[in-house]
């Protein structure tokens, strides 16, 4: 503890997880035990657009942490509504990326309409919050 009396540590976990303060108590100070804090640890997940030639179609594609190897990944769109699954999902498992590199990934070709916004989404796991990519803005080409 500090001067205050205030105790403090830091952690880096990779999971949700649950943490509790407690002090044993000594021959002046009474025992106490904190009260219970969650530290939820959110899926990671990467994004990276690639155009076909033809342009009138995208690969959006990417991977995540912790590696989910199994699950899925869903496109997402911005409505009026809030965030809404956009149409395809990817099965993360071992392939050939765009950029070459073999890796547990996903790739998720679309035809997406200009103006609107999107990213890609992993549910909740038993062990990690839901997660979602950064900000993807589908423009028209000038």
């Amino acid at each position: 503890t500090d001067a205050k009396g205030v105790a403090t540590t830091v952690v880096a976990p990779t999971r949700n997880t649950s943490y509790v303060w407690e002090y044993a108590g000594d021959d002046t100070t009474l025992p106490i035990v904190g009260s219970e804090q969650t530290v939820y640890v959110h899926v990671l997940v990467t994004v990276a657009v690639t155009p076909h030639p033809t342009a009138t179609h995208f690969s959006f594609w990417g991977g995540t942490s912790p590696t989910l190897l199994g699950s899925f990944v869903y496109l997402q769109q911005l409505t009026t509504h809030g965030w809404v699954n956009a149409g395809p999902r990817a099965l993360l498992h071992t392939q050939t990326l765009p950029n070459g590199r073999t890796h547990v990934g996903y790739i998720l070709p679309f035809t997406p309409a200009t103006g609107t916004n999107y990213r890609v989404a992993h549910a909740a796991t038993a062990t990690n919050a839901a997660g979602t990519s950064g900000l993807i803005l589908v423009s028209a080409k000038k």
